[in-house]
């Protein structure tokens, strides 16, 4: 969560921060190195606390794995734990609700044909 941490505070925003676009390798038992792809798709901007948690709805993870990440983000940054969760939530919600508002709209257009 650092590493996401830190883009944040260097005002970098990846607009698909999704598990496809986040690399991960084990250098050794307590390290991991951590790169980002698809770098086209960022934005160099200010990053508050909304945005933060936004950032994770493409990661398409259940409830108790978006707390997990809210509770791991308020800690690295020293943000209210509550507020995390209730922003990470309700963002992933949102996402959630678009999309499958997007499905239907597309489905009913093909049907029509």
């Amino acid at each position: 969560m650092a590493f996401t941490y830190n883009l944040h505070q260097n005002s970098v925003y990846h607009k698909d921060y999704s598990a496809g676009n986040t690399l991960v390798r084990k250098i050794d038992e307590n390290t991991y190195e951590f790169s980002i792809v698809d770098i086209n798709r960022m934005e160099f901007k200010k990053v508050d606390l909304n945005l933060a948690m936004q950032n994770f709805n493409k990661l398409w993870a259940n409830e108790s794995r978006l707390k997990l990440i809210a509770k791991q983000y308020a800690k690295v940054s020293k943000e209210d734990e509550k507020e995390c969760i209730r922003i990470i939530l309700d963002e992933d919600k949102k996402l959630k609700e678009f999309v499958l508002k997007r499905r239907k709209f597309k489905a009913f257009f093909k049907g029509a044909k």
